[in-house]
């Protein structure tokens, strides 16, 4: 899994190709699907394709032409380039090099154990303010920055480790705890105390980006296990809990003046930031109506308020809405819906993936909520895709083996 481990690889280690950027984990992945087509047409390897690979098809798809069409040929083709890289290729090698229950648990094993690397050098930025391997990079690769931390919370400083802001660190934790959580130490080729510590690590590497948007996803991953513990002889417990969310919602809706969203925004560690998201993505439906099929642009100067002065959209699906139009984002979340009600049958057979299929179901659950006001990129980006790929095996074999 030489791709996932890219994710320890800070921006400032590539090569720039004309005004094409090539990073690591692109050139990783690059060489993988070259290696994955070359095994697929000589009958090596064979996948079966699924409705979730067609909905990813499309969603990257969209994503490519709306770049083209948007911003020309020249720099739109460089977008769609990217893209196809960092999003189709990660999900494609992924389909290919997880093809069986050893290949997927070795996976969530380097996912863990690079989560948990992370959380210690995490730990000493939060403390120092300093980044021991960012600074180790720096020597070598003298065009990667961060070298010491200025954003702080709580009185301590908001650990980035290779990361390109902390939420996505924060983030990436989230997942690695989510996917793990579920699995059996001796599943993942681990002794029960090097495991249980790695989970532990996971969890002070929430804590260290000192963000609210992966604390919340966090909080959302104990609930749920909370919650299926408790009520596991309870038939339809998840379609009680969707409904009882529902009416949570309507109830705050009804009782505040302020809406669930601003409630839910007071509590958050910097409530100016929440607010922040709330009126961006205000602004940012308020262009659907005349750009609803292909988007806005590409363009980060997007039309807004004069008084809001962010430029950046932070949001994985607002960014998608005003660069590609709604079904950018339909395919994404199409993709997780039936991802998850294949999953579902997993688990209700009582299939031998079903621990695995929990993880990833309650990993992409805190994906989902956390997209609402995370953008994911950087050197997050492949590895959420080459997530979302790797995941397809898992109901996948459980179909051709019923």
């Amino acid at each position: 899994m030489l791709s996932m481990s890219c994710v320890l690889i800070p921006r400032g280690v590539d090569l720039q190709l004309g005004t094409i950027m090539i990073s690591p984990s692109r050139f990783v992945l690059t060489m993988f699907s070259i290696m994955a087509v070359n095994q697929l047409l000589s009958g090596t390897v064979t996948i079966r394709t699924t409705p979730a690979d067609w909905l990813m098809l499309t969603h990257v798809g969209i994503i490519c032409f709306t770049a083209i069409y948007h911003v020309g040929f020249g720099a739109g083709l460089e977008n769609a380039i990217a893209t196809v890289t960092d999003m189709g290729l990660a999900y494609f090698v992924a389909r290919v090099a997880v093809r069986n229950r050893d290949c997927y648990r070795y996976f969530v094993r380097i996912v863990l154990v690079i989560a948990a690397i992370s959380a210690v050098f995490a730990l000493v930025e939060m403390v120092t303010g300093y980044s021991i391997i960012r600074n180790a990079y720096h020597i070598f690769f003298p065009k990667v920055g961060h070298l010491h931390l200025y954003e702080q919370r709580l009185s301590l400083y908001r650990s980035l480790v290779t990361f390109r802001h902390w939420i996505l660190f924060g983030l990436y934790c989230v997942l690695a705890f989510a996917l793990s959580v579920h699995a059996k130490p001796y599943h993942l080729r681990m002794g029960s105390v090097f495991y249980k510590g790695c989970l532990v690590l996971c969890v002070a590497g929430v804590f260290a980006s000192l963000s609210s948007g992966p604390w919340t996803a966090f909080l959302v991953c104990i609930f749920c296990l909370a919650y299926g513990r408790l009520m596991k002889n309870v038939r339809g417990r998840w379609k009680l809990l969707l409904l009882a969310a529902c009416v949570g919602f309507l109830f705050v809706s009804i009782a505040s003046n302020r809406g669930p969203l601003k409630v839910i925004a007071s509590f958050a560690l910097s409530p100016a930031t929440a607010y922040g998201r709330i009126y961006m993505w205000e602004m940012v439906l308020a262009l659907m109506p005349d750009y609803w099929l292909l988007g806005w642009g590409w363009d980060a100067d997007w039309p807004r308020a004069e008084w809001f002065i962010w430029t950046s959209i932070d949001s994985y699906y607002a960014v998608w809405l005003v660069r590609s139009g709604v079904f950018s984002v339909l395919s994404i979340v199409a993709f997780l819906v039936y991802s998850w009600y294949r999953m579902s049958k997993v688990i209700g057979r009582k299939h031998f993936f079903a621990s695995e299929a929990r993880g990833w179901i309650l990993a992409t659950v805190a994906l989902f909520i956390m997209g609402i006001t995370v953008h994911i990129f950087g050197n997050l980006i492949f590895a959420v895709y080459f997530l979302l790929g790797a995941g397809q095996m898992l109901f996948d074999t459980c179909e051709s083996t019923s």
